[in-house]
């Protein structure tokens, strides 16, 4: 009897930490969005070096990526935004301009 207590016992701690350590994997790749940084990093650097036309548009995976140009009084903004297409997550990064 003690033997089907202790086994039912391990059964369910190793069963507890196969489900924690699944959601931990699983959360560490869905939240993974340092390719995407790294693009619009590339982007930025295209765009400072006159190689890239605004406004932008351009889907990267499950991405969409689009650059654009805002006016702040007498300076100007551009804004680099990736939206994730299923999750709707937001990554933007900005530089500002002064005329």
């Amino acid at each position: 009897m003690e033997t089907l207590v202790a086994t039912v016992l391990i059964v369910i701690v190793f069963m507890t930490a196969s489900s924690v350590l699944n959601a931990m994997f699983r959360n560490g790749i869905q939240d993974n969005s340092q390719a995407i940084g790294n693009h619009l990093t590339q982007l930025q650097y295209q765009y400072y070096h006159g190689s890239i036309p605004l406004p932008y548009q351009e889907q990267l995976d499950q991405w969409q990526v689009a650059i654009t140009k805002e006016a702040l009084g007498s300076s100007y903004q551009v804004v680099f935004k990736a939206t994730h297409i299923i999750s709707q997550k937001s990554i933007s990064q900005s530089l500002i301009y002064a005329r």
